[in-house]
């Protein structure tokens, strides 16, 4: 994909390693997780500063899903810290991580195929007093106003993702990009303060990924959202993103601005290289 046209503004400031850890929304420690004999995750340590566009590159196998899966609850790390806005969450269900206000999409799109695109949405939204079968039959009233309030807000987000045309239609009639679209959108529902992205420019097309990104950095800048993202589209990377953590083997090998991370020779041998070649 060329180059998009957003760009991120001062991203050659380089902030110490004291700023930058006092000034983190993520941190993760020690972070160690085994499938079998393989080190998926060995000792793993990385800051993601608050309000930051940052960005997780790295060959195949390095554990970059590995380490988004262990941060949001979905694997069980076996030692290690992670601390969202200074608060434990390893060992935390993933369904309690994300009400704190981490949420993340996947590499393969999680939409409801069978159901409207608003009842994906509106299943994001958390306190629904309908839900519990008391309160539809004591407090028909309660659960009434609050759906009324979760349906207003899916609308919104819809049309501010251009999707609300299809508001009624089923989410698996929608494209590639449309479902990626669905995907963040559905995330702020949860009103997120750290949102993780695993490959969202994968498999879509140039215009779909330049409104994608457009959305990333206009929630960044109005909503005051970080993102943390896996990408292999190096355009994207470099072009889009405040900061880039490498991942190699299980392990961070390196952390800094675009420019200092692509002159870095142990990041040249574990991957770029490999990337130029391909192209």
């Amino acid at each position: 994909m060329a180059e998009a046209a957003v760009r991120v503004p001062g991203r050659g400031d380089e902030p110490s390693a004291a700023a930058d850890r006092d000034d983190a929304i993520l941190t993760v420690s020690g972070l160690e997780l085994r499938f079998g004999g393989v080190h998926a995750l060995a000792g793993t340590d990385l800051d993601v500063r608050r309000g930051s566009i940052t960005a997780l590159i790295g060959p195949n196998g390095a554990g970059k899903t590995t380490l988004f899966n262990a941060v949001t609850g979905f694997y069980r790390a076996e030692r290690g810290v992670v601390l969202f806005d200074g608060q434990p969450v390893l060992g935390r269900p993933p369904h309690a991580i994300a009400r704190l206000g981490m949420a993340r999409t996947f590499q393969l799109t999680k939409t409801l195929a069978a159901m409207p695109v608003l009842d994906n949405m509106m299943l994001a939204a958390p306190d629904q007093p309908g839900e519990r079968l008391a309160n539809v039959v004591l407090h028909p009233r309660r659960w009434r106003a609050r759906e009324d309030v979760v349906r207003a807000r899916a609308l919104a987000l819809l049309d501010t993702f251009d999707l609300r045309d299809q508001a009624y239609a089923y989410a698996g009639t929608l494209s590639g990009g449309q479902r990626k679209l669905l995907e963040l959108a559905r995330v702020l529902m949860l009103e997120p303060r750290l949102i993780l992205l695993d490959e969202p420019m994968a498999g879509i097309n140039p215009a779909l990924a330049q409104r994608l990104l457009e959305h990333i950095h206009a929630l960044r800048e109005r909503e005051h959202v970080t993102f943390f993202f896996i990408e292999h589209d190096m355009d994207v990377v470099m072009g889009q993103s405040d900061r880039v953590v490498v991942m190699s083997q299980g392990e961070v090998i390196a952390d800094g601005t675009p420019e200092r991370v692509s002159r870095d020779a142990r990041v040249i041998d574990a991957y770029l290289g490999s990337v130029e070649d391909d192209r």
